[in-house]
Formats: C-alpha cells, structure tokens, sequence
C-alpha cells in the first residue's frame, strides 16, 4: 500500500507541474484552453485503480482552480467549474476501466479518449448551470464560449489518446511487477 501511496503522490506532483506552469498542461488558445492533463487521469487509474482515479482526478481539480487563480484566469475560479467537473472526469474513467477489465492498448486508447470527452462534457454542464444560476458577466455570450469549447475536445482527445497510448508499455511494465511481487509473496 506504502508503494501505490509514493506513485500516487508522484502522480499529484506531476498533475500540480503541469497545471501550474503555464503553457504546460494547459494549452491557452483563445478563450480555451487545451488540458493534456486528462491523460495522467487515464494512466494513474491504469496503474493504481480507484486510488489513482481519485486522486488524480481531484488533483486536476484543484490544479485547474490554483492555475486560474494564480495565472489570472477569470473563468476557472469557481470550484464548480474547475473542480467538481474533474473529479467526475476520473469517476468515468475509473468506471469504464473497470468495464473494460484487463486493459491492453486499445482499451487505454479507449480511456485516452473517453476522459477528454467526459472533462469537455462535464465544464460545459458546469458552466451552463453556474451560468444559468449566477450569470459570469466577463464572460460574454455563453453560446459563444459553448461553441468554443468544443473546438479544442478534438485536440484534446488527439493529445490525450496518443500520450496514453504511448505510455502503455510502461504502465504495463508496473502492473505487472507489482503483481508479481504479490504473487512471489506466499503467506503461511
């Protein structure tokens, strides 16, 4: 458990990096920004499970939140648009993971592209309702910046789907370690 406990705090770090030094994990083109972090959602669940899932997911959320508040980012410092949609992004991923059972390539393939969806989907929810509740007066036309978002969930997925992909073979190479180190130990 120590172990899945170092690479989940590894994965946090990573997350926090790349959320908090600009042009890192969040791409600025316009009004929208293109996340890569969704793929560390993706191979965190691959590696860890639900602990990977969670706290991956949750790190994102608040990596989202810091990296508005920090770099001055007006549109991400609601916790319900920056957070919450997060944290329902590793929920998804983690429950199609376990769906697709043992993953392989193509199954993290599938998860590369079913997180950048599920993120795009969840803000857009997210902030249609905090906009219907509590109007973002800097914000604008909301129809404009619905149909801006939507622009970049293909590059998104494009990005996400290859990292992931391309990562597999490591992430591979760690599940099967542990497991075998689990099996080697034989208790009496």
């Amino acid at each position: 458990m120590i172990r899945k406990i170092v690479f989940a705090s590894i994965y946090v770090a990573m997350i926090l990096t790349f959320s908090l030094i600009p042009f890192l994990g969040y791409i600025t083109i316009g009004v929208v920004a293109i996340s890569i972090i969704p793929f560390f959602v993706v191979v965190a669940t691959v590696h860890l499970g639900f602990l990977g899932a969670s706290t991956s997911s949750i790190t994102f959320g608040l990596g989202s939140l810091f990296a508005a508040l920090v770099q001055g980012d007006p549109y991400f410092i609601f916790p319900d648009l920056s957070v919450l949609p997060r944290i329902l992004v590793g929920l998804v991923v983690y429950l199609v993971y376990k769906l697709l059972r043992d993953p392989n390539w193509w199954k993290v393939l599938i998860l590369g592209i079913i997180a950048p969806i599920s993120n795009t989907i969840f803000v857009t929810i997210a902030l249609y309702i905090h906009h219907s509740f509590a109007p973002i007066s800097w914000l604008g036309n909301i129809n404009v910046w619905l149909v801006a978002i939507w622009l970049n969930v293909v590059v998104e997925i494009i990005a996400c789907a290859v990292i992931s992909t391309a990562l597999w073979p490591a992430v591979y190479h760690l599940r099967k370690k542990e497991e075998d180190e689990k099996k080697a130990q034989i208790y009496w």
